[in-house]
């Protein structure tokens, strides 16, 4: 689907499909918080946003899912059950807003995640970088003092902020913390 307005994408059962859907200058947005999709491919190319904190969007995913996000104005995803893989995610403005029902995995060695407020949950799993490094990210939101916050049950957690200062929301997780910041405070 490709559009110069906003799109709305309701229940989508297409498991072993690939979905790509484009907002030139717009949301790409779901429809409701009930709706949830099964697509085992996926990929958001938004000038706005993708989901919004009231409705993010509800993806079922398994082992082998591919998420490939460019968003100008924030990311809201979750899964209810299961892990939640993003393989790439650029976000230039907005919060990112990640919840998975078990694991959430991102890769952020090319990418770092980027955005004003930065929350990662995994309800019943761990955060971790697909490669097993540290999760990097950049928060930008310097007039709002934007901040990081993270939530798991399992396993250690390392993160780094890649450019500027470091400021943390709350961090509740069951292993070990590791912060470090590359150019700042």
């Amino acid at each position: 689907v490709n559009s110069t307005g906003s799109v709305e994408v309701a229940n989508v059962d297409a498991t072993g499909s690939t979905m790509t859907v484009t907002s030139s200058a717009g949301d790409i947005l779901s429809s409701n918080a009930a709706n949830s999709l099964s697509v085992d491919n996926i990929t958001f190319n938004a000038s706005g946003s993708v989901g919004t904190a009231a409705n993010p969007f509800v993806l079922i995913q398994d082992n082998s899912s591919s998420i490939n996000i460019d968003s100008g104005n924030g990311v809201y995803m979750k899964t209810a059950t299961g892990n939640l893989k993003i393989d790439r995610l650029v976000n230039t403005d907005g919060n990112i807003d990640l919840t998975a029902g078990q694991d959430l995995i991102v890769t952020t060695a090319t990418n770092a995640l980027v955005g004003d407020n930065i929350s990662l949950k995994a309800e019943f799993g761990e955060i971790r970088d697909a490669s097993g490094g540290t999760i990097r990210f950049n928060l930008i939101d310097s007039v709002d003092n934007g901040s990081v916050s993270a939530y798991s049950r399992v396993g250690d957690l390392a993160m780094v902020e890649t450019d500027g200062d470091m400021r943390v929301g709350v961090i509740d997780i069951s292993g070990n913390l590791t912060l470090t910041v590359d150019n700042g405070s």
